[in-house]
């Protein structure tokens, strides 16, 4: 698994997604909202759309 922390428009989370599917047979992208702040952090998924994103990809 990769993190990557989107900011700024930095990383296209479905372009990479497309890049490494022909090496893998899944390929999934796994979004979520992220701080540094525990106390943000276990209502922050809940209430603020995401920040950033892992891919998960397996069986090359």
């Amino acid at each position: 698994m990769v993190e990557c922390h989107v900011v700024h428009d930095g990383a296209d989370e479905d372009a990479l997604r497309d890049l490494l599917a022909p090496a893998f047979q899944e390929v999934e992208v796994k979004r979520y909202w992220s701080t540094q702040s525990g106390l943000l952090q276990a209502a922050g998924g809940r209430f603020f759309p995401t920040t950033a994103f892992g891919l998960v990809a397996g069986n090359r």
